[in-house]
């Protein structure tokens, strides 16, 4: 009996020894980024016609020299993109399963008019989509504050001209496996040639899903803003006013939440929401249009318990107007407010949020914007970003800013950024935090930012200190950084500019063919990074810098690296007062 217990004592205890001797952190089992129901195919990975030219964003140096952000390619997807320049130049791709809808990111010359993308399915047409510059170009970082209406776009590409890339999308008769989809330009005199940098194929069914539960019409206790249409004719012009009479509806207690049908529906008004739930038959079927900028925001918050699933926003925003809300949510969502299942695109901001709290944002495909994808501002708490898609924002994709502004007092808190995909923000960041209690960001994938890092961890735009433990946990980073106004970014960025930065916590991240390199401490004299430490880091392909680590000349503090791939030479330390630890177990 004795030697029994002692066997199995010394078993538990190699069990314990090898499940602990390599490293105190386990290795996350969760693929970084979303689940998306589409399939994404580069336009240079699709077979390319005899003569196509595939175009590549040039070889950084290895020491800034101004700006880079001048050429097409910087901005692409995998920075590089296809150009189409004559009637028979074009891209195909062989179907691989089902598909009824298509997504196409393009870039068209600035003085194009009248531009139109072919697609065909075996030899026969199946869309033509307009390809505006309408949403591209845009002339310097910021809004004209002499003329905010007015933003001039560029005459000519320059070192200051950004957001070269928009998207058209289009539903057709099903593609089945096996058949060819083959893209094409439609020249003319003032457009004589297209770039193609990816598409999106993806079969989407007619019916709306909430859940488990599917729906061929609306909830039994819902109010259909159709009820204010009568012989197809509306008592309102503007379906913003038809909202808001339902919304007084379901406030006099006659309905439990709005129904938007299948449709395109003009909003012009302001909609204010508290406790309501609006639900659309999905977000390629139901499109709320802002023909107009506004001063406002499509959806201003002013309460929680809101609901907002499947339908598609579609802005008319063509430049980053700071003074002006023209984004597509705003407001304090105040507790248990949930946007699931929407298509945010051509505002300036997706959902600029304040001092939220429990607020959960999921599924949702956020791009082509002027500035931030959704920024947790001013002392937000509780809330999650899950398994979202943004894309081509003009600012942070995601952010937490615990901003001091106005004298706010709350900083953001336990929140959560999970699971989702960030592609190519032509301006900032993929994720980042100012400041902050207890953060996380986890499991996402963020890759080809055109600027700055895919991650920025840092202490400026005057936020609260860090506070508590930030976790940056199994999160993917390929193809990040970039030359922000003559000074290079990394995938990893962490610059304690106004106070101290302290108890980062990195694990199981890995970091893929940054632009200059894999992680940049920063900051400024006496302003300390404390207690940051990297475990199980996979550093792959290193950037132009060749070094992985590189630490700036006035960076203070340490760092700690445990059983990472780094090596003494892929570290840079320019610093006499930041220190380095590798530890091997």
């Amino acid at each position: 009996m004795f030697r029994f217990i002692l066997v199995k004592v010394l078993f538990f205890c190699i069990i314990f020894f090898i499940s602990n001797c390599n490293s105190s952190v386990a290795f996350s089992s969760v693929v970084p980024g979303a689940k998306l129901n589409y399939t994404e195919i580069e336009a240079e990975n699709m077979v390319v016609a005899s003569g196509v030219t595939v175009l590549s964003a040039p070889s950084y140096p290895n020491t800034p020299s101004g700006k880079v952000q001048d050429t097409v390619p910087v901005e692409a997807s995998n920075k590089q993109c296809v150009q189409l320049k004559s009637t028979s130049d074009s891209i195909s791709y062989t179907a691989d399963r089902k598909y009824n809808t298509i997504v196409i990111r393009y870039c068209v010359p600035i003085d194009a008019t009248d531009s139109k993308i072919n697609v065909e399915v075996d030899g026969k047409n199946w869309a033509t989509l307009r390809a505006s510059n309408k949403f591209c170009y845009i002339e310097g970082w910021t809004y004209n504050e002499k003329t905010p209406q007015e933003y001039p776009k560029p005459k000519v590409i320059d070192k200051n001209t950004h957001h070269f890339f928009d998207e058209a999308r289009a539903k057709g008769a099903d593609i089945l496996p096996g058949q060819t989809i083959k893209i094409s330009g439609d020249l003319c005199d003032s457009n004589n040639w297209y770039i193609i940098d990816l598409i999106n194929l993806e079969y989407v069914d007619t019916k709306y899903t909430l859940g488990s539960t599917t729906f061929f019409t609306m909830p039994d206790d819902f109010i259909s803003i159709s009820k204010y249409k009568t012989d197809n004719k509306l008592i309102d012009k503007d379906w913003a006013n038809i909202i808001n009479k339902c919304i007084t509806e379901v406030k006099d207690g006659k309905y439990t939440g709005i129904w938007i049908p299948a449709g395109e529906y003009e909003l012009d008004a302001k909609i204010e929401v508290s406790g309501i739930k609006i639900y659309g038959e999905g977000m390629w079927h139901t499109n709320l249009i802002r023909t107009t900028v506004k001063n406002y925001e499509v959806f201003t918050c002013i309460g929680g318990d809101n609901e907002f699933k499947n339908f598609a926003i579609l802005g008319s925003t063509v430049n980053r107007d700071d003074p002006k809300q023209d984004n597509a949510f705003g407001g304090n969502p105040g507790e248990n407010t949930i946007l699931d299942s929407l298509w945010i695109e051509h505002t300036k901001c997706g959902f600029w949020v304040i001092a939220g709290d429990k607020l959960t944002i999921k599924n949702c495909r956020i791009r082509n914007l002027y500035a931030d994808g959704v920024n947790f501002c001013g002392g937000t708490t509780n809330s999650l970003i899950y398994n979202c898609n943004f894309r081509n924002t003009g600012d942070d994709s995601i952010a937490a800013w615990s901003s001091t502004a106005q004298g706010k007092k709350e900083i953001d808190a336990n929140n959560t950024f999970d699971q989702n995909t960030v592609q190519v923000p032509w301006r900032a960041s993929c994720i980042a935090l100012y400041g902050g209690d207890r953060n996380l960001v986890t499991n996402n994938y963020c890759h080809d930012s055109c600027v700055y890092p895919g991650i920025n961890i840092a202490q400026n735009f005057d936020p609260h200190p860090f506070v508590g433990t930030t976790v940056i946990d199994n999160n993917k980073l390929e193809g990040c950084g970039g030359n922000w106004q003559g000074e290079w970014q990394s995938s990893i960025n962490i610059s304690p500019w106004q106070n101290p930065i302290k108890n980062l916590q990195f694990t199981n991240n890995t970091i893929i063919a940054p632009v200059y390199v894999g992680i940049y401490f920063s900051g400024f004299y006496n302003k300390n990074i404390i207690n940051a430490t990297f475990e199980n880091t996979n550093f792959q392909e290193p950037g132009s810098s060749h070094c992985q680590v590189l630490v700036r000349s006035y960076a203070y503090g340490e760092a700690t690296f445990t059983n990472s791939n780094l090596t003494k030479s892929d570290i840079k330390n320019n610093s006499a007062n930041f220190e380095i630890n590798r530890i091997t177990n």
